[in-house]
């Protein structure tokens, strides 16, 4: 097996680890908060089945006073935007009484090392977790 291979593996296995305990974090009021509707597809593909709400949604349910959530979980993106939009919402989520986490983002692109540059990109682990 060479180093991509094995790079490759390695991450894999991180992935089903991280989607299992991502599961068990994203119950009751606590969800993982996505840029868009492709993310969450990508997330359900790999065995995600935890709350997941999009950033559109979550605007929508915070001007409707309708937001049932006291954590967040954020999982943008790695490139300039999604680090703005994390930075962000932790900046702005607190003042409101909800809790953010970017943990688990870190977590995720620390272990990828380049294989994932966003979210939605999940998707093509999909057919691996079927294995």
């Amino acid at each position: 097996m060479n180093t991509e291979e094995r790079r490759f593996e390695s991450f894999l296995s991180f992935l089903r680890v991280f989607v299992s305990e991502l599961n068990l974090k994203c119950e009751g009021n606590i969800a993982l908060l996505v840029e868009g509707k492709r993310d969450v597809i990508a997330l359900r593909k790999i065995g995600f089945t935890g709350n997941v709400i999009t950033l559109t949604s979550f605007v929508k349910m915070r001007q409707k006073g309708s937001l049932m959530f006291s954590k967040l979980i954020v999982m943008t993106d790695f490139d300039k935007e999604g680090r703005y939009l994390a930075s962000r919402l932790c900046r702005t989520m607190p003042r409101v009484g909800i809790e953010v986490s970017v943990e688990e983002r870190k977590k995720l692109l620390d272990a990828s090392k380049g294989l994932l540059y966003n979210i939605e990109n999940l998707s093509r682990f999909a057919d691996f977790f079927s294995l």
